[in-house]
C-alpha cells in the first residue's frame, strides 16, 4: 500500500538526519551548513528510497518523467539547499509530493 511505502521513505529520511547532526553556528542567524549534506543525500537516495512508489507507470519514459517531478518536490519539501532557509513555500513542495505519487496514470486514448 502507498501509505506504508511513504512512510518507509520518511523513516529513511529520519535516519539520513542522524547522520548529518547540526554543526555549531558561531551565532550566525543564518541556517546550518550541516543542513547541505542532509540535502545531498537526500538527493542522492531519492530513487532507491522511492522504488516501487509508481508501480502503475509500467512506461519507461512515464516513469522516468514522473519520478524527475516528484523528486523536485521531495527534496525542495525539506528546504532550499543554496539559502539553507524552510518556509511555507517548502511546506507546499511536501503537500504535492505527498499528492502526486498515488495518482493513477492518465488512460491512454487510442
Amino acid at each position: 500500500m502507498i501509505v506504508e511505502k511513504l512512510i518507509g521513505v520518511l523513516d529513511a529520511v529520519d535516519a539520513i538526519v542522524d547522520r548529518h547532526p547540526a554543526e555549531e553556528a558561531g551565532g550566525s542567524r543564518f541556517g546550518n551548513a550541516a543542513f547541505r549534506g542532509f540535502y545531498d543525500e537526500v538527493g542522492e537516495k531519492f530513487e532507491g528510497l522511492h522504488e516501487g512508489i509508481l508501480e502503475g507507470l509500467e512506461e519507461e519514459g512515464a516513469k522516468k518523467g514522473a519520478m524527475k517531478e516528484i523528486k523536485a518536490y521531495f527534496t525542495e519539501a525539506f528546504g532550499n539547499r543554496t539559502r539553507i532557509d524552510y518556509g511555507s513555500g517548502h511546506e507546499l513542495n511536501y503537500l504535492i509530493y505527498l499528492f502526486v505519487p498515488p495518482c493513477p496514470p492518465p488512460p491512454q486514448r487510442s
